[in-house]
């Protein structure tokens, strides 16, 4: 399932279908995370479970926030361009004055939702 949200995620030419992969990706990764986490370090069987679940919570609630930046860079391409097709922001863009002001919060939303340790 994980797989298949990646794959459509990177083939949408539509920013908000993009948005809605990209972040429908965290409940499949949330329940991985939740029952496999990290088996190797963690001591007693309810330790472990309990540590699981803090992590998958923990991972879920930091990409969530990053999502919402994420959906704020979405939505202002979509007040500035009108529309949410890659190909006619792309047009739109080169000859807008706005060229880099969705930059920004993309990349902040894309760090926040890189893995961390």
């Amino acid at each position: 399932m994980v797989e298949a949200m990646v794959i459509l995620s990177f083939e949408a030419t539509d920013v908000f279908l993009f948005y809605i992969l990209f972040e429908a990706m965290l409940i499949p990764m949330y329940f991985l995370i939740g029952g496999f986490g990290d088996r190797a370090h963690a001591g007693s069987d309810e330790n472990a479970a309990a540590q699981r679940s803090y992590a998958a919570v923990k991972f879920l609630l930091y990409n969530l926030v990053g999502g919402l930046i994420m959906l704020a860079a979405v939505i202002g391409l979509y007040v500035v361009a009108g529309n949410f097709s890659l190909t006619e922001i792309a047009g739109a863009r080169a000859n807008a004055p706005w060229r880099s002001r969705p930059v920004p919060s993309a990349g902040c939303s894309s760090a926040s939702s890189s893995p961390s340790r």
